[in-house]
C-alpha cells in the first residue's frame, strides 16, 4: 500500500470501511505517513451515524453508505474539486514565497536606499536606507514606526502617507521635503 501510494499522486481512494485485508485505519495511517493529499471516501455496508462519525474522526473527506450511487458521484465531484483548489493554492502559495524571496533579495542588494513601509512601520529596509539614517544596518530599523524617523513639526503633514493606500485613497506622486531625525538625533 505504501509503496502505491508513492508511486503518483492520487487524486481519491475509495476504501472500504470493514475491509480485513487492508483496514481503513491503516489506509489513513499509510496516507499520512508519506505526506500525500490524498482524500479518502470510506464506504460503509449500511446506513450507521456511529460509522459515520467514527470515519469522518479518521479524517475522511465523507463516508457513505454501499448503493447510494448518487450520493457517491456527489461526494466524489465535490471531493475532487476540493483537492484541485488546495492544488491550485498550495501551487500560487509557493509562487508567492519565491516572488517574495526574489523581492527581498533585490531590495536588500540594491544600492538606493529602500524602505517598504506598513501601516506606519518599516517592515523591511536596505542597509543603504539604514546607512543614511546613520543606523548600523538594516535589522536596527526593521519593525521601527516611521514617524520616528520625521521631525516633530513635520509629523502632522507627513501622516497622510503613513495611511494604508488602496483604490478609492490613491495618491499622486509628489516630491516632499521634511526634516529627518538620524539615529543619532541629528536632523537631516
Amino acid at each position: 500500500l505504501s509503496k502505491k501510494i508513492q508511486e503518483r499522486n492520487w487524486e481519491l481512494a475509495l476504501v472500504q470501511f470493514a475491509a480485513e485485508t487492508v483496514p481503513a485505519k491503516t489506509v489513513f495511517h499509510q496516507v499520512r505517513r508519506v505526506n500525500k493529499d490524498v482524500p479518502i471516501i470510506l464506504i460503509i455496508d449500511i446506513h450507521d451515524p456511529s460509522l459515520i462519525v467514527e470515519g469522518l474522526k479518521m479524517g475522511a473527506a465523507d463516508v457513505i453508505p454501499m448503493d447510494e450511487d448518487q450520493h457517491l458521484i456527489q461526494v466524489v465531484e465535490r471531493t475532487l474539486h476540493d483537492l484541485e483548489q488546495r492544488r491550485r493554492q498550495h501551487y500560487w502559495k509557493r509562487r508567492f514565497a519565491e516572488s517574495e524571496s526574489r523581492f527581498e533579495t533585490l531590495v536588500m542588494s540594491s544600492r538606493d536606499g529602500i524602505a517598504i513601509i506598513q501601516e506606519g512601520t518599516y517592515v523591511l529596509v536596505n542597509d543603504a536606507f539604514a546607512e543614511f539614517f546613520g543606523h548600523p544596518d538594516h535589522e536596527s530599523m526593521t519593525l521601527q514606526p516611521v514617524i520616528d524617523s520625521v521631525a516633530k513639526g513635520d509629523q502632522f503633514e507627513f501622516r497622510k502617507y503613513l495611511k494604508p493606500l488602496s483604490e478609492d485613497n490613491a495618491l499622486e506622486a509628489e516630491n516632499i521635503q521634511f526634516v529627518g531625525i538620524l539615529a543619532s538625533g541629528d536632523t537631516l
